[in-house]
């Protein structure tokens, strides 16, 4: 037996245990400690700050809108009336004004009771809604009062708009007539009051609204549960955008496309409809929604649908969460129309092909765009759009457009080249209050 080895027949606790661990000491080190602390409070004070002045920065936006809703304020428009009639329109020009009679037909009217039902309560969405106003909603209007200053906004035509109404409104802070172009159908007139689960349906599409900013088409069709009341996100969207509404109107047309005020008999389902309102600095907007399915094959059935659309493409267009509809072959009709016809076109990735809108418009880009959303990024539109950009000078853009995506944001502008406008076409009558 080895000298110092205890022998193997010694009981178990006569036996020496294992030697302690010797445990390692930090020398305390005061300054180490005083660096920590210090580099840890900085780190708070610092994010603390950045928090504080991205709020100081909304706020100032917010006060910068409100004055400039005061201080560029669309004029009455008796007196915009007027002064289109004194200036004669210039060759090929499209004409875009809005005509001389501006109140809504007595027989044609909604209700004030009919108006008062197009309400959602969602106490619980309220709070998340105003996050939305002061985060996107603010930002995007001092955007379009400074960057879209010099576009044609008497009429401004959205497409593949859903019920999207406080976008075109914040977007276009001028315009006197927003048209918003979706193939989602309203309520029949005298609709009965909706059912506890409609209600339901429309708080969870504005949760969702509030947080991405733009509406699912599954959820408008009613996928998956009840079918939303369009009419009421027409209205609740209004309000989003500060607009009070005064009264509202159903839509018709007729075989030669052209679009105006009806009464309609209860049970009837409408072609569109028309709200009254008023901004904040009084002045006033007449916005429409209006049932037409952009495809080929449904316009080729439908002419006068197909007129009453090539009246609106003369004006400004705007696109937005488009689904990359307009860069397929089955809408060809409504993508080469846009192209020709409008004076200018405001639109994310998802609308015309970069292609189509460098053969007809000066571009400006705004925000970034690195790839496609992940439906649409082997697409070859998207691949000569990501070209595009990157060869281009791009300008910030402080707030989300379009579908979340790690590439984030990007606003396109397009002034048709030369300074001109497409072919020349009747103007859509707008009945305003």
């Amino acid at each position: 037996m080895a000298s110092g080895t205890p022998p193997d027949d010694l009981p178990l606790e006569a036996r020496p245990g294992p030697r302690p661990r010797r445990r390692s000491r930090r020398r305390p080190n005061p300054w180490v400690d005083r660096l920590l602390w210090a580099g840890g409070a900085l780190c708070a004070l610092l994010f603390a700050l950045g928090l504080y002045g991205q709020q100081r920065v909304v706020a100032r936006m917010a006060d910068e809108v409100a004055q400039l809703r005061q201080q560029q304020a669309v004029p009455a428009a008796a007196a915009l009336a007027s002064a289109s009639a004194a200036q004669p329109a210039r060759p090929g020009q499209a004409s875009s004004t809005a005509p001389v009679s501006m109140a809504p037909r007595p027989t044609a009217t909604l209700a004030p009771s009919a108006l008062k039902a197009l309400q959602t309560p969602c106490q619980d969405v309220v709070p998340a809604l105003a996050q939305y106003q002061r985060q996107f909603l603010a930002p995007m209007h001092y955007w379009g009062v400074h960057a879209l200053r010099d576009l044609p906004a008497q009429r401004v035509t959205y497409l593949f708009a859903g019920p999207d109404a406080a976008t075109a409104v914040s977007v276009f802070p001028r315009a006197q007539h927003l048209v918003l172009v979706a193939n989602q159908t309203l309520e029949p007139a005298g609709a009965p009051s909706p059912a506890a689960s409609v209600l339901a349906s429309e708080c969870q599409i504005w949760r969702f609204f509030a947080r991405m900013g733009y509406f699912r088409t599954h959820d408008l069709d009613g996928r998956g549960g009840q079918r939303p009341r369009v009419a009421a996100l027409l209205m609740q969207g209004l309000e989003l955008a500060d607009l009070r509404v005064s009264a509202a109107e159903y839509l018709s047309l007729d075989a030669q496309g052209d679009i105006s005020p009806a009464l309609l008999p209860e049970g009837q389902r409408p072609f569109g409809i028309r709200f009254h309102a008023s901004r904040p600095d009084g002045s006033r907007v007449a916005v429409d929604y209006v049932t037409i399915d952009l495809s080929d094959a449904a316009l080729r059935r439908n002419e006068a649908q197909a007129a009453a659309l090539k009246q609106l493409l003369t004006s400004t267009v705007l696109m937005k969460a488009a689904s990359h509809l307009p860069q397929e072959p089955s809408f060809s009709l409504v993508a080469g129309w846009t192209a020709q016809r409008a004076p200018a076109v405001v639109q994310d990735e998802t609308g015309l092909s970069v292609q189509d809108l460098r053969a007809h418009f000066n571009l400006r880009y705004y925000g970034q765009f690195t790839q496609a959303h992940t439906l649409w990024q082997g697409k070859a539109s998207a691949q000569a759009l990501k070209t595009d950009v990157a060869a281009s000078e791009v300008e910030p853009l402080l707030f989300t457009f379009g579908y979340e995506k790690p590439a984030g944001s990007l606003v396109v502008v397009g002034r048709r080249l030369g300074g001109g406008a497409g072919p020349a076409t009747p103007s859509l009558a707008v009945h305003q209050r």
